[in-house]
């Protein structure tokens, strides 16, 4: 080896130790699919090249007016690997003699096209080549256009629709600016190598769309930081890696709901409004069980993405809006850029991606919307999140507490003894009753109607009579609004009472080291009476309502009830004929596993029900059914009890 060969081996072997060459790295070829459905496409042909009322181009006006071509109305759609274009054609052909059209000759037909993608790969332009063609009359017969009037259409509309192009340079654009923010500060040289790299590698076309691969190269992570652990399991987060992880979870969420939110006032299918409400409550509840089982690892969120967007896409591309060719370029850059997270998502978790917060905002405003990364802090209803998810009006909150907040002030509290002094609050009553935030003064009818559901103000009895009271009120309110074998008088009020048994030993508020608050659950997520999830109902409930108005959780875990039994029972015949099959109970007891778990809950406690192998909470809540069914009220005597306060 020549002394200069062995000096170059030495400085990349230096290199390699001071970690300036990584010498694990290596670079991993990618493909990236760019989409554009038919759909899209012929809105993305409309608005370049026939942007005039009715979607019409004026390609020859001469002679004033007596020598005139129309197109309008482009559609496209698949053809044996082929582009079928169609095109709405009138021709007026006459001999102008001063201000009067002599002997006009008028065609109205359809042009049909057979086109072949084709894109420029240093401009990203994309264009058709004609390989065939044919004219049809108005009634899609073949026509013969004859003479002159075929040698205007040949040489006019042939030419215009020959220069038809799509400009993809600046969806290509934004991928690779999206690209980019995947990769972690420190990898933006990888990042943007990767973003250099992309080339137009091929343009095909399919029965469903034009579909063109942009081909790179992408290096791995040298660390191989989001490799699983060798056992193969979720390293379990620190709790600061927990908080952060938390907050950009927080924020994936606010985007979900608003993208989704975006829907409201299109035509959807019930079946497209049953998918994005599977997507949304599948989504919040494998986050909740992730907490609860602490098998989050770093990855989650873009793993949520990639899922949530496979269940999305198609709802979504029939859903873009028709607008000027800036908003659907921007529609095809969404669409683009969340295909491609899910193409890199199949290569390997050694590539060291992941979604970032600046990532999501980037894509909403892809679809020409503002994103607001505090919507996950807020507490109240998102009536467009309701209505695209066919939830209907909220339920009335007209008679809740006039105050916000998570504590009362120190004037709000009970009724101490003399003789007693207030304690101050330690660990336990932090966890329940985190610091208020600025708060209305309540009224005192409304501190008192709250004392009112407290053991210490109210008998055990009378309480327990009472909040049975307002659950069967609850229930039959529930009932009038959709009547079924599920919803009957006897089967439906049982469900809510043990449910709201099971999930809050009938209780709202309590008092905590001699401070009234409303009761959350042990790990903070739940609340009330009903102990509806806080993070899963997001925007379809008031949070300050559900914490703070008995009246309106109850409402609101009977919706949640019936929701399950209407959108995965009732609707969906496999699932109804499954459920016709259970026992009483059984079947109380699989509205009450969804109630909790999610969707997935249906199949899950179906297993759990062939093996015998329940949860500690389907036992529990089977014993808390049975209790209703035989009035067996004195088991919850206990429920407001001293240890109870």
């Amino acid at each position: 080896m020549s002394p200069k060969r062995r000096l170059s081996w030495f400085l990349i072997a230096l290199l390699v130790s001071w970690g300036v060459l990584p010498l694990d790295a290596q670079a991993k070829p990618v493909d990236l699919p760019l989409t554009i459905d038919y759909p899209l496409l012929q809105a993305l042909v409309a608005a370049t090249a026939f942007s005039g009322p009715d979607q019409a181009v004026v390609v020859l006006d001469e002679s004033r007016g007596c020598r005139r071509i129309v197109v309008s109305r482009p559609a496209y759609s698949g053809e044996n690997g082929l582009i079928r274009s169609e095109f709405q054609v009138s021709v007026l052909l006459g001999a102008a003699l001063g201000d009067t059209c002599l002997a006009p000759v008028k065609w109205e037909g359809i042009l049909v096209l057979r086109q072949r993608p084709r894109l420029d790969p240093a401009g990203w332009t994309l264009s058709f080549e004609t390989v065939d063609s044919e004219v049809l009359d108005r009634q899609r017969q073949p026509a013969k256009v004859v003479g002159l009037l075929w040698d205007l259409v040949q040489t006019h509309v042939y030419d215009y629709l020959a220069e038809v192009r799509i400009d993809l340079a600046p969806p290509v654009a934004e991928l690779k600016a999206f690209l980019a923010e995947l990769f972690p500060t420190a990898d933006q040289p990888r990042a943007q190598a990767m973003a250099a790299s992309l080339r137009a590698a091929g343009v095909t076309a399919d029965a469903a769309a034009v579909r063109i691969t942009l081909s790179g190269e992408v290096q791995e992570a040298a660390d191989g930081r989001l490799e699983e652990p060798a056992d193969g399991g979720p390293q379990a987060l620190t709790e600061t890696e927990l908080a952060e992880f938390t907050a950009s979870w927080e924020v994936w969420d606010a985007y979900l709901a608003q993208i989704l939110s975006g829907l409201a006032g299109r035509e959807l299918s019930d079946a497209e409004r049953q998918v994005l409400l599977d997507t949304l409550l599948t989504t919040r509840h494998a986050f909740i069980l992730g907490l609860a089982e602490k098998s989050l690892s770093g990855d989650f969120v873009r793993t949520q993405f990639v899922q949530a967007w496979q269940q999305l896409s198609a709802v979504f591309r029939r859903c873009l809006d028709a607008g000027p060719s800036s908003a659907l370029l921007g529609y095809l850059a969404f669409f683009t850029a969340s295909d491609a997270l899910a193409a890199l998502d199949q290569i390997g978790p050694t590539l060291g991606i992941d979604i970032s917060r600046a990532g999501l905002i980037r894509l909403v405003r892809l679809l020409g919307a503002e994103f607001d990364a505090q919507a996950a802090d807020r507490d109240a209803i998102d009536p467009k999140l309701r209505e695209v998810l066919g939830l209907g009006p909220p339920v009335d909150a007209a008679s809740g507490p006039l105050f916000d907040g998570d504590v009362p002030e120190p004037e709000w509290l009970p009724e101490i003894p003399a003789g007693d002094s207030p304690a101050q609050p330690g660990p336990v009553s932090l966890f329940f009753c985190r610091p208020a935030w600025a708060a209305a003064a309540p009224r005192r009818d409304s501190l008192a109607e709250i004392r009112s559901w407290t053991a210490p103000h109210t008998p055990a009895d009378r309480l327990l009579a009472r909040v049975r009271k307002l659950l069967g009120a609850a229930a039959a309110k529930t009932i009038t609004k959709r009547k079924s074998d599920l919803r009957n008088a006897q089967f439906f009020p049982r469900l809510t009472v043990a449910t709201a048994w099971q999930e809050s030993c009938f209780r709202q508020y309590h008092v905590k080291d001699d401070k009234l608050v409303y009761l959350r659950s042990y790990n903070g997520s739940s609340v009330g009476l009903m102990q509806i999830n806080e993070r899963v109902w997001r925007g379809i409930y008031d949070l300050n309502q559900l914490r703070w108005n008995i009246r309106y959780n109850a409402l609101a875990g009977c919706e949640v009830l019936d929701l399950y039994i209407a959108k995965y029972i009732e609707g969906h015949p496999q699932n109804r004929a499954r459920a016709a099959k259970l026992a009483d109970d059984r079947l109380a007891g699989l509205v009450y596993a969804m109630y909790n778990g999610g969707p997935g809950d249906f199949s899950r406690f179906l297993d759990r029900s062939r093996t015998g192998r329940y949860h500690l909470s389907d036992t529990l809540f089977r014993e808390k059914y049975g209790w209703v069914k035989a009035g067996r009220w004195q088991e919850a005597s206990s429920c407001f009890g001293a240890g109870a306060r």
